[in-house]
């Protein structure tokens, strides 16, 4: 995760706040799609659909289209970043 905003109008004054929110919304992640079944099946469905390997260029397929198939796994790539990050910040679940 590379984004200093998120949410909020104004990023964090001080870079610990920042590292913090960022944690925060990354454990935010870990959860939302780890903890649950309901998690887990959309994350899952979404990697399907957005496969971080998807071919991009091919013959016959326009450059728009490329950015586009790539834009669609820049997103799944960010999610991963984001859960990878949250799993090494949360405790786990007692759940």
């Amino acid at each position: 995760m590379e984004h200093s905003r998120e949410f909020d109008e104004k990023p964090e004054p001080t870079v610990s706040a920042r590292k913090a929110k960022l944690e925060q919304l990354a454990a935010c992640y870990a959860r939302t799609f780890l903890e649950t079944e309901d998690g887990k099946r959309i994350f899952a469905n979404l990697k399907l659909k957005f496969p971080a390997d998807a071919v991009r260029f091919a013959e016959g397929r326009s450059t728009h289209m490329a950015a586009f198939i790539d834009g669609q796994a820049s997103v799944l790539t960010e999610i991963n970043r984001a859960i990878d990050l949250g799993r090494t910040t949360t405790p786990a679940s007692t759940t």
